[in-house]
């Protein structure tokens, strides 16, 4: 598995990511190819090295283009003749900075960050790239916030503004001692759309690495930020948080909302042992696995939303499978197919809620649905897996 590892220390942009990309090797073609699609005009990129704290990085920043209002970006992002990943993601990044604008300022607001046809370039231009670099994964490390207040279109704000501390629940910050909005709106955006937070313990080969600077030249805070190409075996081993709590007093309505809100915050699986307690009660042990950045909402939903009076968060590692899904055309119709495969094995199994969809369609039994389809797996999708 390819992945990309994000190290915003020092903080992070649009420009400043898109900058790092090109120091890994990328070509500028891919990007100008891109933005010939968007068809906005012709978009140059131009790059050149500079010196931030004595490290040499590189500097990116286009030329070209029509100024254009966010009220067309989306169409002009559907009708671009690009690979269909790098729509979607590009889309989840803007609708993430109107959405996280018109939510801090109201609906009547005049979106400024997304009048900035550089948004639309920064965003579609890291989409783009990872999609071309093949990345399957990307990471983000610590992010860098600087402290104090800062002028911009608004007024005076906090350095690290409403609209970054709105988005980034979940990630971890550092605080610089330096008056300067040094994470933007669109670095944010990108990060939280595109990345998740770096697992303790990540392990990976290292491939290559890029710098990209940032426009200011800070006397003591190196304004750079750094991106890292690297690969995961395909026998994974996942870093995890196990959170567990013992409940002997609960009524057993509770669970449906408790497993609600323990999947919208984040849990990954979730399962009830019971166990003899004191007194001879009977309890239930109730076990989330989650990724560590979650554990402490999976910590608060169990403390709200159970008699429990703590809970215990373990740190561990999984071992798994990789997985992906494919979609099999058969003769009772289409249905989507969980590969999973690493440390010797392969695996092939049918999403249920499609075999059920079929079996509903065809008035069939699941099992003979799931027997026919299984019968076109063994005769055509194992030759090809």
């Amino acid at each position: 598995m390819k992945i990309l590892y994000i190290d915003p220390i020092f903080g992070a942009s649009g420009d400043m990511l898109i900058s790092a990309l090109i120091d890994t090797g990328l070509d500028l073609k891919v990007l100008e190819d891109g933005f010939q699609n968007l068809k906005i005009g012709r978009v140059v990129v131009k790059r050149r090295k500079v010196t931030r704290c004595g490290i040499r990085a590189t500097k990116v920043h286009f030329e070209g283009g029509r100024k254009i209002k966010f009220d067309r970006f989306l169409t002009i992002i559907e009708r671009s003749r690009v690979d269909r990943k790098v729509k979607e993601r590009t889309k989840r990044i803007l609708q993430l900075i109107s959405r996280t604008e018109t939510s801090i300022h109201g609906r009547s607001h005049r979106l400024h960050e997304l009048d900035d046809l550089d948004t639309l370039l920064d965003g579609f231009g890291f989409s783009l790239a990872i999609n071309h670099l093949g990345i399957d994964q990307v990471y983000c490390g610590l992010i860098g916030i600087g402290q104090g207040a800062i002028n911009i279109a608004h007024g005076t704000m906090p350095s690290f503004t409403y609209f970054a501390s709105r988005i980034l629940a979940g990630y971890k910050l550092y605080h610089h001692n330096i008056s300067s909005e040094i994470l933007t709106p669109t670095g944010a955006a990108i990060i939280a759309t595109c990345a998740r937070p770096a697992p303790e313990g990540l392990s990976y080969r290292f491939d290559s690495e890029g710098l990209g600077a940032g426009q200011v030249n800070f006397e003591d805070h190196p304004n750079i930020l750094r991106i890292i190409v690297g690969s995961i075996d395909d026998e994974m081993v996942d870093q995890v948080s196990i959170v567990k709590t013992n409940i002997d007093d609960a009524k057993p309505l509770i669970y449906e909302k408790l497993f609600e809100e323990i999947k919208r915050s984040g849990g990954l699986d979730i399962y009830l042992t019971p166990y003899s307690g004191r007194k001879q009660r009977i309890g239930t042990e109730i076990t989330v696995i989650t990724r560590p950045g979650d554990s402490g909402r999976i910590a608060r939903v169990l403390l709200k939303h159970t008699p429990t009076l703590g809970v215990r968060v373990i740190k561990a590692h999984r071992k798994i499978l990789k997985r992906k899904i494919r979609k099999l055309k058969t003769p009772l119709g289409e249905v989507r197919v969980k590969i999973s495969s690493g440390y010797g094995v392969r695996r092939i199994s049918i999403e249920y809620d499609d075999l059920k969809r079929i079996a509903d369609l065809k008035g069939l039994p699941l099992e003979e649905v799931e027997r026919k389809i299984n019968l076109e797996i063994n005769r055509i999708y194992y030759q090809d897996v």
